[in-house]
Parts: C-alpha cells; sequence; structure tokens
C-alpha cells in the first residue's frame, strides 16, 4: 500500500466528496415525494438536525482509538467482533449503491444492451487498483474532481437561472410543517453516511490535526448548501411533478443549459464527472474498512474481501433498477438509522467512562492532598 497519510483539507473534501455524490438520483425525489414544494426548507431543518450526528461523529473522532476498537474495549472481542461486522457490513452497502449507481446510469442512457455486471467487473478492477495506490492519492483525486464539481455548479446556476419559475414552489407549507421535518429527518438518515468516515480513520493519519474540526464544519456546511442548490434548481426548472417522475431530474434540467446556442449538451460533461465521484466513494468506502481492520497480514486480502463481497451484493440484491430505487428510499435509510442508533450507545458509554475516570482521578488527588 502507498502514503495514506491525509491533511485536514483532503479530509474535509471527502465529507464533502460524499455529501455531493450521494444527493444525484434517488435523494432529491426522497424529499420531493415526502415535502412537495417545501422540499428547500427541508434542506435547512436537515442542516440543523444533522449538526446532532456531526458533533457525536466529531466527538467520536478526536479519541485516541477509532469505532472498532472502543466497541472491542466496552464490549469484548466476541461481541465486539459481532457488532463490528455489523457495522462494516453498511460500509460495503455503501460501495454496492454506488458501483450500482455507476451501472444503472450507464445503461439507462449510453450502454443499454451491456449487462450490468460487465460494468460491476470492470469498474471493480478499477477500485481495487484505487485502494491499492493509497488514500493520499484517492483523497488528491477527490480534491481535483471536487474543483471540477464546483466549477460545473456554477455553470449550472448561471444557465438554469432563467428557466427557474417562482410558481413551482408556491404554495409554501401546503402540507404542514410536520411533512417538512419528517422530510428533514429522512434526508438526514439517508445523508449521514459521509460522516462515517470519521470513525474508521486514525487521527494519526492527519497532518494538521489543529484545523480538523474547522475543515469537517465547513465540508459539511458546503454539502449541504450544494443539496440546497440543487433542491431550488431542480423544482425550479423542472416542477414538482416532473421532479418525482424521473431517476435523475438533475441530468434532465441540465439538458436545458445552452449559452448562445453554442456551448450546450454539458449533461455529458457532468455525467462523467459524477460517474467519477461514485467511483471514488466506493474506493474511499473500501480503504475504510482496510483501514479500520489494523493488520497488516489482511492489507491485501480485507480489500479483495470486501470487493468481492460488494460485487455479490450488486448482482444478488440489486437484480434491476426498481428494486435498488425502493431499497434506496425504503430500506437504505432504517440501516442508517441503526448504525447511528449504535454509534451514539458507544458514544455514551465513551463518555460516561472518562467521567468516571476524571472523578477517580480527582478523588484520587484529593485523597493525597489530604493525607500529605
Amino acid at each position: 500500500m502507498k502514503n495514506n497519510k491525509i491533511n485536514s483539507l483532503q479530509l474535509g473534501v471527502i465529507i464533502f466528496f460524499f455529501l455531493f455524490a450521494s444527493l444525484v438520483g434517488t435523494e432529491i425525489n426522497s424529499v420531493t415525494s415526502l415535502a412537495g414544494r417545501d422540499s428547500f426548507i427541508s434542506i435547512i431543518i436537515a442542516y440543523i438536525i444533522g449538526l446532532i450526528p456531526l458533533i457525536i461523529f466529531i466527538y467520536l473522532f478526536h479519541q485516541d482509538k477509532n469505532i472498532i476498537e472502543l466497541i472491542n474495549n466496552t464490549f469484548g472481542k466476541t461481541i465486539g467482533m459481532i457488532i463490528n461486522i455489523i457495522l462494516l457490513i453498511p460500509i460495503i452497502i455503501i460501495s454496492a449503491c454506488s458501483l450500482n449507481s455507476i451501472s444503472n446510469f450507464l445503461v439507462s442512457q449510453f450502454l443499454s444492451d451491456t449487462p450490468n455486471y460487465i460494468i460491476y467487473i470492470a469498474i471493480s478492477i478499477v477500485i481495487l487498483y484505487g485502494v491499492y495506490k493509497g488514500f493520499e492519492t484517492v483523497s488528491r483525486t477527490a480534491l481535483m474532481l471536487s474543483i471540477i464539481s464546483i466549477l460545473f455548479l456554477i455553470i449550472s446556476i448561471i444557465g438554469l437561472i432563467p428557466n427557474i419559475e417562482i410558481d413551482n414552489f408556491l404554495p409554501l407549507f401546503e402540507h404542514g410543517i410536520k411533512k417538512d421535518i419528517y422530510a428533514s429527518l429522512i434526508f438526514v438518515i439517508s445523508n449521514i453516511t459521509p460522516l462515517y468516515i470519521l470513525l474508521f480513520i486514525s487521527k494519526e493519519n492527519i497532518t494538521n490535526k489543529e484545523k480538523i474540526n474547522k475543515s469537517i464544519i465547513i465540508s459539511y456546511t458546503f454539502g449541504i448548501l450544494v443539496a440546497f442548490t440543487e433542491m431550488i434548481l431542480t423544482v425550479g426548472t423542472l416542477g414538482l411533478h416532473l421532479t418525482n417522475i424521473y431517476q435523475y431530474p438533475e441530468y434532465i434540467i441540465l439538458k436545458k443549459i445552452s449559452f448562445f446556442n453554442f456551448f450546450n449538451r454539458i449533461e455529458n460533461l457532468i455525467s462523467i464527472q459524477w460517474l467519477y465521484l461514485n467511483l471514488l466513494i466506493a474506493a474511499i468506502s473500501i480503504f475504510y474498512i482496510k483501514s479500520a481492520i489494523k493488520k497488516e497480514k489482511s492489507k491485501f486480502i480485507v480489500p479483495l474481501i470486501s470487493i468481492i463481497l460488494m460485487f455479490m451484493f450488486c448482482v444478488l440484491a440489486f437484480k434491476n433498477n426498481t428494486i435498488f430505487i425502493n431499497f434506496s428510499k425504503n430500506i437504505y435509510p432504517y440501516i442508517n438509522l441503526g448504525y447511528f442508533i449504535i454509534v451514539l450507545i458507544i458514544a455514551i458509554i465513551t463518555y460516561i467512562k472518562q467521567k468516571r475516570k476524571k472523578v477517580l482521578h480527582l478523588r484520587q488527588l484529593l485523597f493525597h492532598l489530604f493525607l500529605d
């Protein structure tokens, strides 16, 4: 394996990277189908709600041990191993979802006669190579793609503003604020995935630790801002009905961009960029499984097994696009919720243990003070 050291900027970029890529496709529809025209309001509420898991994950990130080691220390090796396997399964699912998103998009838009498993195999080889090259190489690529993504986002905003109709957002609060809050919760649960990487990465792999918190919060804020912008552009351009119908509404609205009837078909460029985003997400997810299992002998075996499991999950679970969409909307959020509950329990236990240690240390100091 190559160099796995990164700086706080690269860590923040990766978190933003995950958030940006996860917004394309079913996530936009998941919110609009619940909140309707108030979807952009739900994104604002989601930002506030999302600060809760963000603070918890940052707290665990700053511990001396990663989540795997904390669980082993709390529950013992046997029970800890079972819990850790449960925690690693969603990471495999994240990778499988990214892999399947790439395959579905390519088949639906460009390669209609190509079997999905052929694309799975080709992409899996690329992912394995990315994991072999090391996290620093992958994170530098993520940084470059993030800059390109922001550039394309700015172009999209400029090109789509003339197509936005304010009437598509009216009337506000048509179904009451409760649905907006529920949609916000679903959005947070569905997009909490990028924060998982904070649980597995070691602070030893970060070169400038003093800027970590700032970098994480900025990347989170920027990611939600992108979600808000995407929602405004999509619903404002297509309207609520068409946004809910299309699987990739963002791709559809990009076809409307044309500068002076000369610079158009920008959706093809952005789709290529999005494919690379999902490719790197899968690579980063597999890398973190390898990082979580700190065994030198397993540095090649773990990524290989992870990719095989990812491939098998895609082939067996996502037999068609309808199954994938139903899984993304109706099952995946609750897997994330279960994951978060386990993490929350670990955070509470860790906090209580630290408090007890401080109290015990204080008692010892007082005891020695009075004894002397």
